[in-house]
């Protein structure tokens, strides 16, 4: 009577086989993951300086003069409905910091939106 079933050359075969295209697939899914919450992430700076955009059209009066600058908060997008309370940064998993600050400079007549976020 014989035995069926795999060669123990067989089983380590295809474990070599399974090993050798992790090696290959992980960095790939690593590195889609790292590129996709980077994205993310610039998308959420994005949404924040929309808002500050919209903030600004609010209040004019406070908008600052050729070659200054105005600093606002996340928390006074917030508070005004200009952004949701639930921002979250993809790399730290965890809300945006309403102390997140946001630099309005009027430059040649234009205004630019910086978002300093603190390390």
């Amino acid at each position: 009577m014989k035995q069926r079933g795999f060669t123990m050359v067989e089983l380590l075969g295809v474990l070599s086989l399974l090993a050798i295209l992790s090696l290959l697939i992980i960095p790939i899914v690593s590195n889609s993951v790292h590129d996709s919450n980077q994205d993310l992430y610039n998308v959420q700076i994005e949404n924040i300086k929309e808002a500050a955009r919209l903030w600004s059209a609010d209040h004019v009066g406070e908008l600052p003069d050729e070659g200054d600058t105005k600093e606002i908060y996340l928390s006074d997008l917030t508070n005004g409905g200009y952004i949701g309370e639930d921002l979250k940064n993809p790399h730290t998993k965890k809300n945006f910091s309403s102390d997140l600050q946001i630099q309005i400079t009027c430059k040649n007549g234009n205004y630019q939106y910086t978002v300093k976020e603190s390390k």
